[in-house]
């Protein structure tokens, strides 16, 4: 699969946000969300990739879809990427081909959804001496943006990853949320792969999966 794309405007790609265009399937006969604990595995190799494929989320319902899967590590950093379908800055020539998804990891203990059933957050509670509860945001995946502020997440066909640091014996979760899939067909593949270490040089190739 061929990566990284620019972000299309609704007012310049018309046929990209009207799911009434004639050509475009906006079904898809994919689940809305793939456990890859059951499908395939996450497995802590520089090589080994995992994924599947969803349909898009219908956000006027509240939808919310995407893949999950966990791992354990035996302590020290350990790189996470994924990366959605898409051609068209990675040489192709249609933004049609295009998805987006954004990359979550926190402690399993921590997720407050349920994998392949309902998608949910990193979070924790802290209650303090005078009774109070504030929510705690639980997400150890920190990704940058072009200012090197964090909280970032990179645009439609575009891979993202992030470093960990990891406990051992500890499962560790990886959510990427749906943010869009493309429009041609309705359903986004996504490559998955955890590695041990820091990340290497992240580009559109890194990771070349059927996915």
């Amino acid at each position: 699969m061929k990566r990284f794309a620019f972000v299309a405007i609704c007012s310049v790609f018309f046929a990209a946000c009207d799911p009434n265009v004639p050509g475009l399937d906006t079904g898809g006969n994919a689940p809305l969300i793939v456990d890859l604990d059951v499908e395939d595995p996450l497995s802590i190799s520089a090589t080994a990739e995992s994924g599947g494929t969803v349909r898009g989320p219908d956000k006027g319902k509240g939808q919310r879809g995407g893949v999950t899967g966990s791992f354990i590590a035996n302590g020290g950093p350990v790189c996470v990427i994924v990366d959605p379908e898409g051609t068209f800055a990675g040489g192709g020539t249609s933004h049609l081909d295009d998805g987006d998804i954004d990359l979550f990891v926190g402690r399993a203990a921590d997720y407050t959804g349920t994998p392949g059933i309902a998608m949910g957050e990193f979070a924790g509670e802290y209650v303090d001496p005078l009774g109070v509860s504030h929510v705690l945001n639980q997400n150890l995946c920190t990704q940058y943006d072009y200012y090197g502020l964090p909280g970032a997440h990179a645009g439609a066909a575009a891979p993202e990853f992030c470093e960990v640091q990891t406990d051992a014996g500890v499962p560790f979760l990886v959510v990427g949320e749906t943010f869009s899939v493309p429009p041609d067909d309705g359903m986004l593949s996504v490559a998955v792969q955890v590695r041990a270490g820091t990340c290497p040089l992240i580009t559109e190739s890194t990771l070349d999966s059927d996915f």
